[in-house]
């Protein structure tokens, strides 16, 4: 069946021009465009518009086509000119690429250990988001809006128990607790020094 009574053979023949590295969604679209504008066929006027309505999903799918070495090329590309946006459109795989190197700029900013109690063993390091996620699209991989913590300090960074005033100090939250594991590994770091990273971060 051709592309004319089926829709989405558009999707079809995109994916298979894309696993072939002849074009890219955006260039389907635009070199079928000039041609089905001067033919005026209805039917090809319709698969036209799915195309572009079908678009999201595409550039979705074909993400996931995508090799991770692809997307990482793609991400070490952007962030060299000085763009640290990431978008919620992007594929699954990008996203996850993406929060990975997020995490690797974190992490070797601060020397590969935690800010705040100098923890040095990467499975238990985690990159927060100064500014979250959902809060600054424009940042989201911008390592200057990343801390590196371990576990507990990141849970006790997000719930707001610990924070950083204006000379990178450490401060922390009036807790009520008698617990001594409290005591050692939240209050004891009251007013110390953050550890200081390579790469200026905007608290």
């Amino acid at each position: 069946m051709g592309t004319k009574s089926n829709p989405t053979g558009w999707l079809s023949a995109s994916l298979t021009a894309f696993q072939k590295d002849v074009w890219s969604v955006p260039t389907v679209i635009a070199r079928w465009a000039p041609h089905i504008e001067r033919s005026g066929h209805s039917g090809k006027a319709q698969h036209y518009r799915f195309a572009l309505s079908s678009y999201p999903l595409l550039s979705a799918l074909i993400g996931e086509l995508q090799s991770d070495a692809q997307i990482e090329a793609e991400i070490d590309a952007q962030l060299q000119h000085g763009d640290y946006s990431a978008s919620d459109a992007w594929a699954a795989k990008k996203i996850r690429l993406a929060r990975d190197r997020f995490r690797r700029d974190v992490l070797a900013n601060f020397r590969g250990c935690c800010c705040v109690c100098r923890v040095d063993l990467e499975e238990l390091l985690d990159a927060a988001h100064i500014r979250s996620w959902e809060e600054d699209l424009q940042n989201r991989l911008n390592p200057a809006n990343g801390l590196s913590l371990c576990t507990l300090h990141h849970r006790a960074f997000d719930r707001k128990i610990i924070g950083f005033d204006s000379n990178r100090r450490i401060t922390v939250r009036q807790l009520k607790s008698r617990s001594q594991v409290v005591r050692d590994q939240l209050d004891r770091y009251r007013g110390t020094p953050m550890v200081r990273p390579l790469i200026k971060v905007t608290l």
